[in-house]
């Protein structure tokens, strides 16, 4: 259970439990999550977190290959302006991918939105063995997003170890 009172579920699936052998480019487990921790609107511009999932890598010497989509609408808060975001991928704290600008250029004064999912994928080296969380987050530059799993689906992070 998180710190909002929601279940936090992940899978990790492994491959055998030969791995002092293992062979060069064979997956050695996939850890995924599409746990919501954020939906609803929001306009600030603060990154908000959207998907995480913790990851204990099983080989110092592997690539994680870190897969992310994001199923949001983007709308421009009924004012002459273009919404404006874009999603990172970080490891703990630390910032390790980083999206364009997605831009929705209506330029109208109605309410004009968009609905997409937009993806994003990282390839890191592990280094170690120790545990980390990856995450995706969003960050608005203008306009409003809208994260609703009952409306456009879950948003989800998968991780891929391959070993080197």
């Amino acid at each position: 259970v998180n710190g909002w009172g929601r279940c936090v579920m992940a899978t990790v699936i492994r491959g055998d439990d030969n791995f002092d052998s293992a062979i060069n480019g064979r997956v050695l487990q996939v850890g995924f999550s599409d746990t919501q921790l954020k939906e609803g609107n929001w306009t600030d511009t603060a990154q908000h977190d959207i998907v995480s999932v913790s990851f204990t890598p099983l080989s110092a010497t592997s690539t994680v290959y870190i897969e992310t989509v994001l199923r949001v609408q983007s709308y421009n808060n009924n004012q002459s302006q273009n919404s404006s975001y874009k999603i990172k991928v970080l490891q703990d704290t630390t910032e390790i991918g980083e999206s364009n600008d997605t831009h929705n250029n209506p330029k109208s004064t109605n309410t004009a939105h968009r609905t997409e999912s937009q993806t994003m994928a990282v390839k890191r080296a592990t280094s170690s063995t120790s545990t980390r969380v990856y995450k995706m987050a969003a960050k608005i530059s203008s306009g409003r997003l809208y994260v609703s799993v009952g409306d456009y689906g879950k948003s989800y992070i998968k991780i891929t170890e391959v070993e080197a």
